[in-house]
């Protein structure tokens, strides 16, 4: 055999082992295959890698209990005829797990206390707050939900309440999740606590994730661009549908604030991502303001991340949603949007 020929043989060994090698790490995800390709890692280093910090995290997300009380059209609240009764006021409240009621009763949420409250200012009129939030929802979905029931109930008013979060799509966090089930080693504890994990369980630490991930590597310009796209568009969208129907529109914010330094300090992990998060609050808030005919009212100064007002997951307890129905009702009374 010539020495060429033997050299070309030796070296296609070399490079079948090597393939086969990686091949079984890879499949044992003892390598991480975007690293080896030396794609953009999305905060593996330093989020995944810190088992306390990512134990205590999850935790803190997964220790409430959710009442998941719900009517015949999967609302957080009662059932209501589509007919609107005479002399009856009625408003929609759209959002997400803090409009739903997250950990709470659904008489605690703030809509069923603001409905509470208003029935007693003994007017001339009945009033009915329909609680149409939905936990993980985004603007989009919020929109969609009133396009094909909220209508329906010809409310005279919308109450939106936007969150810093309504610009995380949902088909970019299903289509993360499966980067995650795919591409992640996952420690030893960390493996224990899926193993031990309920459904639910599971799928709000994968949220966890494609959350961290999501906000830890967009850039400003990035940010922008998603934030138009999903949180803006479907509001300016919904604005037009309730000039258009004549239906008054109020937004209520919160949480739109630097996240604490003390919770930070809790997960160091991903302070990134948590500021990205929630330093939003002033490009939204300018394109808000030039909607026509929308009141705006912002409450992140009324509600501090305190344990007298918050969950052990940041959700409003019933105290603090005692505070948004009472702040909700003196904007409306003093904005003249609701009837004598």
């Amino acid at each position: 055999m010539k020495r060429s020929n033997f050299l070309y043989i030796i070296y296609f060994l070399i490079i079948i082992g090597i393939t086969f090698f990686l091949t079984i790490k890879i499949a044992n995800r003892e390598i991480n295959f975007n690293t080896f390709l030396g794609l953009k890692s999305v905060n593996e280093d330093k989020f995944l890698n810190d088992e306390e910090c990512v134990l205590n995290f999850v935790s803190s997300m997964s220790s409430v209990k959710n009442y998941r009380k719900v009517n015949s059209y999967g609302l957080s609240d009662y059932n209501y005829s589509y007919y609107k009764p005479k002399g009856v006021f009625r408003i929609i409240a759209l959002g997400d797990s803090m409009t739903f009621g997250h950990g709470v009763d659904i008489d605690e949420s703030w809509p069923k206390q603001l409905e509470k409250k208003l029935n007693q200012l003994n007017t001339s009129r009945e009033f009915e707050v329909l609680n149409f939030g939905k936990v993980g929802a985004n603007t989009k979905e919020e929109l969609d939900l009133f396009k094909k029931e909220g209508i329906k109930y010809n409310p005279d008013l919308i109450i939106l309440q936007i969150y810093p979060d309504d610009w995380f799509n949902e088909k970019c966090r299903n289509e993360r999740k499966i980067k995650l089930l795919d591409n992640i080693s996952w420690s030893p504890k960390i493996q224990v606590y899926l193993n031990s994990s309920s459904e639910d369980e599971l799928n709000k630490f994968l949220d966890t994730l494609c959350f961290i991930q999501y906000f830890e590597n967009l850039d400003e310009n990035e940010k922008k661009n998603e934030i138009d796209r999903n949180f803006l568009n479907p509001l300016f969208k919904l604005a037009k549908i309730a000039n258009e129907k004549n239906i008054s529109m109020v937004i209520v914010a919160w949480d739109f604030q630097p996240f604490p330094n003390i919770l930070l300090s809790k997960v160091p992990c991903i302070q990134k991502a948590m500021k990205n998060y929630f330093n939003n609050g002033d490009y939204i808030f300018e394109k808000i303001s030039k909607i026509p005919n929308i009141k705006f009212l912002d409450l992140s100064q009324y509600l501090p991340y305190s344990e007298e007002i918050r969950l052990k997951d940041a959700h409003l307890n019933k105290r603090g949603y005692e505070i948004v129905s009472d702040r909700i009702m003196e904007f409306l009374k003093s904005g003249v949007v609701i009837p004598n």
